[in-house]
Formats: structure tokens, sequence, C-alpha cells
């Protein structure tokens, strides 16, 4: 895996896309395009996005218009059971607007076999570890910001692997229950965890692309990262089990294991392989027809050897209520989080807390209007350290979102 280099990976991405495509002919072509522009309004500090501490997407030096997302995904068929899934997006930053992939990956999908159906992934996208994350593009479609847990995986986690899945469909004698597993195996993601030491856990809806850089602190402790990156040589693995009544309950559960060797640098990089493991658990009800309640909880560790051993731990949960009807939507959700290091990584610890209160309205099928109202509290160690500011600080922030979809499939 050490073998190829991040031009390397760029190249034969693009490559893969254009061959595939080429060689689809007439193959059918589904083609989704959105743009969302927010007006926002907050008093929280400068974002981990731009190299900041603060908990939220924008900080009070962010202009009052933004780009949200541009988003062109597409979905190239290549025969009856095969298509390949290319995402890209533009997104608005403090300097500009960052352009870059988050998914590229070739599915793989048989006809069943009786109750049993079978799917192969291979390429980057992300491993199944969410049930708020519904619609395309790796989006929820209850709030504008992500619950902690699901922040953290779009920052720092991306499977560049294969992915294999296992689905049984049931039947009427057992009131259409359906349960899945998944395996995967992967690589190139040896740096994560970096950025949950760096700044610990945030909430927002910005999605790390595959190629880029992420921040641009001034303070050393804040310094950019690359993320998507092969360090040691060694790949990692997540199993994931999915059990669910189709339109009434889910439970979902994912173990993940990068299996970095800490110890190994990248003079490259400037940055250590880190050890990052974890577990998520998500369970998701719906009462009656307009009702969902959905839980997350996820916990785990991320250490390196320098060469004394730094690790630190976190954990984070929420609990989200989501009342839908008449293309309307009203959300809630309380998240709370914590990272705390051991005595040699210097005990510093992040302890947050946020509610999200939120707003939708569809106007057909493609127009959404939005409106979020976000607030946290947090204290985190290094903020005296790094920016010489009190470690606690309360944030909120307020958007108001246009989107415009449009897509070949109606």
């Amino acid at each position: 895996m050490g073998l190829l280099t991040r031009s390397a990976m760029r190249h034969l991405g693009l490559t893969a896309c254009l061959a595939a495509i080429t060689l689809a002919g007439h193959a059918a072509t589904d083609i989704e395009a959105a743009i969302d522009l927010r007006v926002i309004a907050t008093d929280s500090e400068r974002s981990e996005l731009d190299g900041g501490l603060g908990r939220t997407r924008f900080g009070d030096d962010a202009r009052s218009v933004q780009l949200g997302r541009a988003r062109l995904g597409l979905q190239q068929h290549l025969g009856e059971i095969a298509k390949l899934h290319i995402d890209a997006s533009a997104w608005g930053t403090a300097d500009g607007t960052s352009v870059d992939v988050t998914e590229l990956y070739l599915e793989l999908r048989p006809y069943p076999q009786g109750p049993w159906r079978y799917q192969l992934r291979a390429g980057a996208f992300y491993p199944p570890g969410s049930l708020a994350v519904r619609a395309s593009g790796w989006e929820t479609p209850y709030t504008l910001s992500a619950s902690a847990a699901d922040t953290w995986i779009a920052e720092e986690i991306r499977t560049i692997g294969v992915e294999a899945q296992a689905q049984w469909l049931g039947g009427a004698n057992t009131h259409y229950q359906r349960a899945s597993v998944a395996a995967g195996i992967f690589g190139w993601n040896d740096p994560a965890g970096v950025l949950l030491a760096q700044h610990g856990l945030a909430w927002h809806d910005r999605q790390t692309g595959l190629f880029e850089r992420t921040g641009a602190g001034d303070s050393p402790y804040l310094a950019a990262r690359e993320l998507f990156h092969e360090i040691d040589g060694r790949a990692g693995f997540y199993v994931a089990l999915d059990w669910q009544l189709p339109e009434r309950a889910e439970l979902l559960g994912l173990h993940y294991d990068n299996r970095a060797d800490p110890s190994q640098y990248s003079a490259a990089l400037m940055d250590f392989a880190w050890l990052t493991k974890f577990d998520t658990v998500a369970i998701r009800a719906e009462l009656g027809t307009h009702w969902t309640l959905l839980g997350q909880w996820l916990g785990g560790y991320t250490l390196i050897e320098v060469p004394a051993e730094l690790e630190w731990y976190f954990d984070t949960a929420s609990l989200l209520a989501s009342y839908e009807r008449g293309g309307q939507r009203f959300s809630v959700r309380y998240d709370e989080s914590s990272v705390d290091a051991n005595a040699a990584a210097g005990g510093s610890a992040d302890r947050g807390h946020a509610f999200t209160f939120a707003y939708s309205r569809d106007f057909g099928t493609t127009w959404n209007l939005r409106a979020e109202w976000l607030r946290t509290d947090s204290r985190i160690a290094l903020r005296p350290l790094a920016l010489g500011e009190p470690a606690k600080r309360d944030e909120s922030l307020l958007q108001l979102s246009l989107r415009y979809r449009w897509s070949t499939q109606r």
C-alpha cells in the first residue's frame, strides 16, 4: 500500500473514472446536482476548519452569505449489476472555494439469490456507521449540522479499499425483518485521529475531500493536515451488523480498527501513523407515520508513539427527535462529547454539549428551505496554550439555507 503516492492515487482514480465511463458506451447515467446557499449569523470563534478551535462550521469572521455546498453526483451503470459512483463537491471556505472528490467507488450488486443479496464495493467511500445520514452525498435530512460522531467521520474517516456485504431479506413469516453483515479492508487512512487529538469534536456538515489539506492554523498546534495516506503498509478493517424492521426500527453496530503502527513516522507528511479504534451503535425508531427517534453513540481511542505513548480517548452520544408532515420537518437534537488524553499527552481535555433546532420545508422535488439554530458550550484545554483564550466558550450559529436540486431520476 505504501507504494502508491498521493499524486499516483489521484491520477489512478481519475483515469479509472474516465476509462469506466468510456467503456460504458450507451449505458445509463444518473446525474444529481445541487447547490446550497446560506445566510448565517454567529458569535462563534474561528472555526477549526479555518485553523481555530470553534465548534461550529462558521466563525464570527465568516461572511454573512456563504456557499454551503455545490455538489455533483454521478452513477454510471456498467451493465445490469455494476455501477460507478462519483461524488464531488465545492465548499465555501474563509479564503474562497474548495473543490474535491468525497467518494469514488465501483459497486457490484448481483441479483438476489433466494432470501440473500450480496454487494461488493471497491474504491473510496464511507463505512456504514450512521443511521442519521440517509440522503445522497452523505447528508442527513434532519439538520444542517451533523452530530459530533458523524462530523468526525466526515472529517477523518474514509474506506479506501473494498467492502463486502451480505443481506438477508427475510420474508412474510418473519414480519419482513432484514439483517446484514458488512466487512471492509482498507488502507490510506493512517492519519485518522490527528484532528480529533488536535482540536476535539465539533458539529458541522463539512466533509473532507480525498485530496485536500484540512485547516489553516497559524498556531503550530493547529497545523493543516493531509488525512488519506498510507504510512506503515498495514491494512485496516471494520465489521458492521445491521438489523431492521423496514419503516419501523433499525439497529446498527460498527467496529473499526485501522491497525496503524503508531511508531511509524512520515517525514513527507510530518505526521505519525495514528492507531485508531472505535465502536459505534445507532438506533432508529419510526413512531407512527410522522415521528422519528434517533440515538447514536461512538467511542474509542487514538494513539501515537513519539517514543512515549500519547493516547486520546473519545466518547460522544446524541439523541434526535424529528416530526415530518406534508413536506415540512421539525427536528431537535442533543449532543455531548468528550476527549481525554493520558498524562504523557498532557492530560488535555475537551468537553462539549450542543443543542440543535432545525426546520425544513420542501417545495416540490427541487427546492428546499432549511433553518437551524445550533448552540454549543465547550471547554478545551488547548485554547489558552494555542490561542491565548479562555478554555471555556459558548457559541451560537444561526443558518438559513436555500437548496436547489436537479436530478435525472424523478
